[in-house]
């Protein structure tokens, strides 16, 4: 029970870390977040079947906010036919997994909506990971690299949620899940960090090259009056 209590304060206090060392607003990371937590503290408000669901729902729509703000970030025309191809594989495989969970699932639960939450929530989870990866392999920088260590931790804790609800349940395999998931938001907040000096950079560089650019026409202009 304190393990559920404290568990949902992660998101806030992250969130508060955030806002404050940071103090850069990035609106589809923020989503997450806020789904996150409302994903976290529904054992408050619902009860047994509807939790599941309504949990699994708000995991899902934050899991998308992560989607969409890497998919614009991905350099696909970098990545080589070969490396291409083993994403495609990788792909693949982990679909072909999750069909053959659906299938051993389909014949132990018998609510269909539980189901196909399930199947939903894991495929927006292989599609985050498969574009963390390409994200990585297209950019190859330090931002790409914490990204996907947080997606790789995020997963493995999905992974013991749903071992400890279908399989067998053990407080261990909850520590560890709760340890993992912190983990997660540790990586996806460097990453925003990195990010934002990055573009912090950017800017810097660019207002430089500006002056120099107004400079070098300047003075052009005096040598054309003299």
């Amino acid at each position: 029970m304190i393990t559920k209590t404290i568990y949902p304060l992660l998101v806030p206090v992250f969130l508060i870390f955030f806002f404050v060392k940071q103090k850069y607003f990035n609106i589809p990371f923020i989503s997450y977040l806020i789904f996150a937590f409302l994903g976290d503290v529904s054992f408050m408000f619902f009860y047994g079947e509807l939790h599941l669901k309504v949990s699994s729902v708000l995991y899902i729509i934050g899991i998308l906010y992560l989607i969409g703000m890497i998919i614009p970030k991905l350099r696909i025309h970098r990545l080589d036919k070969v490396i291409g191809g083993y994403l495609f594989m990788v792909f693949c495989i982990s679909l072909y997994f999750l069909y053959c969970l659906y299938v051993e699932l389909n014949m132990s639960i018998t609510n269909t909506n539980e189901i196909l939450l399930f199947v939903i929530k894991s495929l927006s989870l292989i599609v985050l990971s498969f574009v963390a990866f390409s994200f990585y392999l297209s950019t190859q920088s330090k931002q790409s690299v914490l990204f996907l260590t947080g997606v790789i931790f995020l997963g493995f804790s999905i992974a013991l949620g749903y071992i400890n609800m279908y399989y067998v349940y053990h407080w261990s395999f909850e520590m560890i899940d709760k340890i993992l998931y912190v983990a997660s938001l540790y990586f996806m907040c460097r990453y925003m960090g990195v990010e934002q000096k990055v573009k912090s950079r950017i800017k810097q560089l660019t207002g430089k090259n500006k002056a120099v650019t107004s400079y070098v026409a300047s003075l052009k202009n005096v040598l054309a009056l003299k």
